[in-house]
């Protein structure tokens, strides 16, 4: 409604402003249009020279006769004293206006022009050159008068003094005027009438689009994340709703998220507070005297208590790594020393799981990055490989040189793999493969470990074959960060 307000509002001020410039002060442009064309007319014929010449003479004849003028060249003679002067034509040229100029009239209600009281009048002003132009009135009957312009102007020839003395009707324009405005009516009104048309045609291509994702993103903050933003006629009415859509759709995923997470959390806390308050109980009530039943409830409590703390310690570290609460040091350190350290440290759980925990790496692969959490990275990914492989089976960590300077460090497992549709979930904080969900984790591991590489601008990435089984791998940097701020980690597949 506001807009359609607007646009007539607007169309209104145009007709307006046209009916002021063309009505009000159309005789006032008009005579100014004269005023200005009988002055360069003026100094196109000064220029001529002389006057007698008959070519000038046709000249000055054409000018005459294009323009409807009346035209007198004066030649002034100064008396003895030289206090006075004799004004001597040169040339007239009246055929056109005859008796309607003022300056060779014949009839008797004529108002004569004063030539030589005029042309005295020019010679005490200060400027001699410059043209004088005078309006006045001419009987063109006996009961009608009309305006004319007389321009008078002095100027130099051949040490000569002349007076150009030049006369034009102004044209009655008042009919035209009243033409106009009877014209100017009527298109003002045809022209309203198909403002308020096209004002409805835009309140219904913009205004009903526009109200309509105002009332989609109400719903969308009140929580609506299902609802649609339905384009308009315009491209830019379009962008806004794809943007508006897309926003929804990540708001519903951070919504699902949201759910996720507090269910997941929820199950992962209520399990281990049910048995610690089950087991404290039992050990209250039956079992504090039983030296054996004692210290298996007490250290079952004491397994639950340090789940709790597993979870807390990882939730709190994703949520470091997210935010951004702790920067990533840049500093070069062999990924080689570092693979052989952590691999050492799992051969005692992979020996008790009968599972061949192998590394295959060159003597020195010097990387640049954040080594504290690298090491968390592949501790990781070297503690699910083992929780997830069969006993019998095998855990390789690899470390090869890329071409394009960069290392990658890759774990293979030969457990049971991840289907392909569940694969690029796998990094989702909670999200657990079913054939997966026995290890007894917290399910934030590859979610830091995800973050972790991120931040650290490293490319990752995980491939898996049922029945065969999955390697995770990563990729670092022998070369220093380009920039501090704004590096993403790259995701792949392959």
């Amino acid at each position: 409604m506001n807009l359609w307000f607007y646009f007539l509002a607007y169309t209104i001020m145009v007709l307006c402003l046209f009916w002021l410039f063309q009505i009000n002060y159309l005789r006032t442009a008009y005579q100014d249009i004269m005023r200005n064309q009988l002055t360069l007319n003026a100094a196109s014929i000064i220029q001529m020279g002389d006057v007698t010449d008959s070519q000038v003479h046709h000249d000055l004849y054409e000018i005459c006769r294009a323009e409807n003028y009346c035209c007198t060249i004066y030649r002034l003679d100064p008396d003895e004293d030289n206090n006075s002067f004799t004004a001597k034509p040169r040339i007239d040229i009246d055929d056109f206006l005859q008796e309607k100029c003022n300056l060779h009239s014949t009839r008797e209600l004529s108002d004569k022009v004063d030539v030589k009281r005029l042309i005295q009048e020019l010679l005490t002003q200060e400027d001699l050159n410059q043209p004088r132009i005078l309006t006045l009135p001419v009987y063109i009957s006996n009961t009608a008068t009309r305006d004319m312009y007389l321009l008078a102007q002095l100027y130099s020839y051949q040490d000569d003094q002349y007076a150009l003395l030049l006369n034009v009707p102004i044209q009655p324009i008042d009919q035209t005027i009243v033409l106009l405005q009877n014209q100017l009516l009527i298109v003002a009104s045809i022209v309203l009438v198909l403002a308020m048309i096209v004002a409805v045609i835009i309140a219904n291509l913009i205004s009903r689009p526009i109200v309509n994702v105002t009332h989609a993103a109400k719903l969308l903050a009140d929580g609506n994340y299902t609802v649609q933003f339905k384009p308009g006629s315009f491209s830019e009415i379009n962008q806004l709703s794809q943007t508006l859509n897309y926003a929804a759709r990540g708001l519903s995923d951070v919504e699902r998220l949201r759910r996720e997470l507090i269910a997941n959390v929820s199950h992962d806390l209520r399990t281990p507070l049910t048995l610690i308050r089950a087991y404290a109980e039992m050990l209250s009530d039956f079992s504090w005297e039983n030296q054996e039943k004692r210290e298996q409830h007490l250290g079952i409590i004491m397994a639950e208590t340090e789940r709790l703390s597993k979870l807390v310690r990882d939730l709190t570290s994703l949520s470091q790594l997210q935010t951004g609460a702790v920067p990533f040091a840049d500093k070069p350190f062999d990924m080689a020393i570092t693979a052989a350290r952590i691999c050492q440290a799992y051969e005692a759980l992979a020996r008790q799981r009968s599972i061949s925990l192998q590394l295959q790496s060159p003597d020195r692969l010097i990387v640049f990055g954040d080594e504290p959490r690298i090491e968390q990275v592949l501790y990781n990914l070297i503690n699910n490989a083992i929780n997830y492989t069969p006993q019998g089976g095998e855990v390789t960590v690899q470390l090869t040189r890329r071409l394009n300077d960069w290392v990658r460090v890759s774990v293979r497992d030969t457990g049971r793999g991840i289907p392909e549709d569940q694969l690029a979930n796998i990094w989702d904080r909670y999200y657990r493969v079913s054939e997966r969900n026995k290890s007894g984790g917290t399910g934030l591991g590859l979610s830091i470990v995800r973050a972790i590489l991120i931040g650290s601008g490293a490319r990752f990435g995980a491939t898996s074959r049922m029945n065969i089984g999955s390697t995770f791998w990563f990729e670092l940097r022998t070369f220093p960060r380009p920039r501090r701020e704004g590096d993403k980690g790259t995701e792949q597949r392959g």
